[in-house]
């Protein structure tokens, strides 16, 4: 992880090393897709929060017994990207993000094309031959990544009537990480090639 804002969670990390399988764990569960970086900032805030516990002798699994805190901070972290997202100057980093993440589509082998908009814009990608069902109609033709304004990433069918979900990623500097952009492409890749991870509440 390489944004420092994580504070004293890559310590954290290393002391618990369950917190990356358990942010992991959470994210499986949940009804949305998630980058590996927020991933990694989850179990992160996981981790700290294991930390201060134990500094009240709070064990870990005595969190577990009152709730589900590796869903709690991975569901946290999200709501703050997307805060983060609404407070830049969205509407003028919106192209600049489609483009990017266009650009690692392309080198990872996907055939995307880019659609701007005043208050959102796509990247939508032709689907591949391992590209799943993703329910029971006809087979998805392409797969959209829509950027929105005020709310960040959404994956789903480009067609009208699909359904879609969040795609919770981060949204810092792009230029001074251009990774960012390429997390965000690996989650649609994994989508369009059959290895992303989906279940059957999230089909489409």
């Amino acid at each position: 992880m390489s944004d420092d804002r994580r504070g004293p969670g890559a310590d954290s990390v290393a002391r618990w090393p369950e917190a990356l399988a358990a942010a992991r764990t959470a994210a499986r569960r949940l009804i949305a897709f998630h980058t590996t970086g927020l991933i990694e900032e989850a179990a992160a805030l996981y981790a700290d929060m294991l930390a201060a516990g134990e500094l009240r002798d709070v064990a870990a699994s005595d969190w577990g017994s009152v709730t589900d805190l590796p869903s709690a901070c991975l569901s946290v972290v999200g709501t703050v990207e997307r805060r983060r997202w609404r407070r830049r100057d969205a509407l003028d980093e919106t192209g600049r993000w489609l483009g990017a993440v266009a650009a690692c589509l392309t080198e990872l082998g996907a055939r995307p094309a880019v659609d701007s908009r005043p208050s959102s814009g796509a990247v939508t990608i032709a689907r591949e031959p391992d590209t799943p069902r993703l329910g029971p109609g006809k087979p998805v033709r392409r797969v959209a990544l829509i950027l929105y304004a005020d709310d960040g990433w959404t994956l789903g069918p480009s067609e009208f009537g699909g359904v879609i979900h969040f795609l919770e990623a981060r949204h810092g500097d792009l230029a001074a990480d251009p990774g960012l952009a390429a997390e965000v492409a690996d989650v649609a890749w994994g989508v369009l090639t059959g290895r992303g991870e989906l279940r059957p509440e999230m089909s489409w």
